[in-house]
């Protein structure tokens, strides 16, 4: 759950954009499906979790929200999560929680 591998840059184009524009609001990869719709002119569907990207015209990517992040890679394809470790951004803070390990089951961590 290091920076480096949670921040992970997305570049869009709007279409008809010739000026670089950079957001720095905490998104999740459940906004590229609304995000992507607005591109096309479709409405955004009830089911859907994620928010529009705020320079795509939504005002609720402007308001703070929670993010979560989920590493589970030692687990069975199908099947419950056994172990893993899930964190949960909210600026400027991010709580982890590790599960299901030996050495650290049931642990949480919180940075600033």
């Amino acid at each position: 759950m290091y920076e480096p591998l949670i921040q992970i840059p997305l570049v869009i184009f709007k279409p008809g954009q010739s000026v670089r524009e950079d957001v720095h609001t905490p998104s999740s990869n459940l906004d590229l499906l609304p995000t992507l719709l607005r591109i096309v002119k479709q409405e955004k569907q009830d089911w859907m979790e994620g928010e529009i990207l705020p320079t795509f015209g939504s005002h609720a990517g402007n308001q703070p929200r929670d993010i979560f992040v989920l590493e589970a890679k030692e687990n069975k394809k199908f099947g419950e999560l056994e172990n893993g470790s899930i964190s949960m951004i909210k600026d400027p803070y991010k709580l982890t929680y590790y599960f299901g390990f030996d050495e650290v089951s049931d642990y949480y961590e919180l940075y600033n």
